[in-house]
């Protein structure tokens, strides 16, 4: 009988030392994830930003552009 419990006690250790390493790469995996998913945001952002002032001068440039055209069609 003693046997059999030092051989369970060892299968049991050793599943505990299984599931510890599991839980740290989880718990690693998690922490890549997150960090990926900030620098993507963070590109994202960036590449949101850049459109957003390149549509506003466009449209600034549009705005310029009419207005030229309403003041010379004012003067004739």
């Amino acid at each position: 009988m003693n046997k059999k419990l030092k051989k369970a006690y060892k299968k049991l250790t050793l599943e505990k030392k299984k599931h510890k390493n599991l839980t740290k790469l989880y718990e690693q995996t998690l922490n890549e994830n997150e960090t990926l998913k900030q620098k993507v945001t963070q590109q994202l952002s960036l590449i949101v930003s850049q459109v957003g002032k390149e549509i506003l001068t466009r449209f600034e440039e549009s705005l310029d552009v009419t207005s030229r055209a309403l003041e010379l069609k004012r003067r004739k």
